[in-house]
Order: C-alpha cells, then sequence, then structure tokens
C-alpha cells in the first residue's frame, strides 16, 4: 500500500474543511459591511425616485371637483405638516395646502386667509429620501426652503415618527406630479 508521502503528497489528499470555512467567514465578514453599504444606498436611491401617480383623482376630489370632469388645470388640497428647511417636523404647522389654477397656497389650520401662496412657475420642488422626516421640499424666493409632509388622512405629530407610511409617500408622488403639471421645476435634491 502506497500512503500520501509515497504518493508524491505533503498532507491529505482532501483539503480540511475547517480551513474552508474559516476563510469563507474571513470572505463573508469582510464584504458584509460593503454588502450593507450598498443596501442603504439602494434603499436611499429608490425611494428619491419621482413617480407618476396612478391617480390624482383623490386630490381633485379633495379640492372638491367632480373626477369626472376634472378641471383643465390641475388641482388638489392635502392635509400637511410645513417646517423650516432644517428644523425638525415637531416644529412644523400644520395646515391644508391649495394647488389651483397655477398657485400653491398654505392655509394654517383654522386659519381661512393663506398664510403664503406662491406662484407654482416660481418653484422648485422635490422629494427626500424616506428616511428623512418630510416627504417634499419647496424653494422659491416668497417662501424659502420649506421642508413639507401631505397627505389626505391627518399626519400625526408623534415624536419619533420619523419613516412615512406608503401613504404618504403616494401622496406625495401626487404632490410633486400636479406641481410639475403646474409649472413647477421638480428635481431631485
Amino acid at each position: 500500500m502506497t500512503t500520501g508521502a509515497a504518493a508524491g503528497t505533503d498532507g491529505p489528499l482532501l483539503p480540511d474543511v475547517l480551513d474552508w470555512v474559516r476563510e469563507l467567514q474571513g470572505l463573508f465578514s469582510s464584504l458584509l459591511p460593503v454588502l450593507l453599504g450598498l443596501g442603504v444606498l439602494a434603499l436611499w436611491f429608490g425611494t428619491r425616485r419621482l413617480r407618476v401617480p396612478a391617480s390624482t383623482v383623490p386630490a381633485a376630489l379633495a379640492a372638491g371637483y367632480d373626477p369626472v370632469r376634472p378641471p383643465p388645470v390641475p388641482v388638489g388640497r392635502w392635509n400637511a405638516r410645513v417646517t423650516e428647511h432644517g428644523y425638525r417636523e415637531l416644529h412644523g404647522h400644520s395646515g391644508v395646502i391649495h394647488l389651483e389654477n397655477g398657485w400653491l397656497g398654505f392655509h394654517l389650520a383654522g386659519v381661512p386667509t393663506p398664510t403664503w401662496i406662491v406662484p407654482t412657475t416660481h418653484l422648485r420642488a422635490g422629494k427626500y429620501s424616506v428616511l428623512s422626516q418630510a416627504e417634499v421640499w419647496i424653494d422659491s424666493e416668497e417662501t424659502g426652503r420649506l421642508s413639507i409632509t401631505v397627505s389626505h388622512e391627518q399626519i400625526p405629530v408623534v415624536v419619533g415618527y420619523d419613516l412615512k407610511n406608503r401613504g404618504q409617500r403616494r401622496h406625495a408622488d401626487e404632490f410633486l406630479w400636479l406641481l410639475h403639471q403646474s409649472g413647477a421645476r421638480v428635481q431631485q435634491d
């Protein structure tokens, strides 16, 4: 009988399984941070993508229009939480945003006259990532940069309520789409 040494080899014929496991563990532990980083980047960029809403009927209904015969210009009404850029949503103001006839206005809760009103052609707007506190930002000379969360439902103001639900993301898409249709420059931040 010949042994491994007599056959010209210096050890066992099959590699040690534990050595393979240790090599794979080392490779996996060094790639894990890279894979997690790529996943976070994919989430961040994927949630910032502007989407065409499936329907703008809820915005037209909220603004008081018949969705069967919508007006020729984009219209909409949303509950909103408006915060100056750089502040937390907790320090913002609740109210209603109206989009009609090429104008965007914010009515503070309980106040019949608009707090501010801006022609949509003077607006720049964009969408934040899902990791941000607000959904949308707008910027104009009249208002400065504002962070806005829009929804057709009431917007809860809860400490620690950082991640938005899918409904608010859809409402943000609808809001940005109608702003774009009204003449605002919509971009990604």
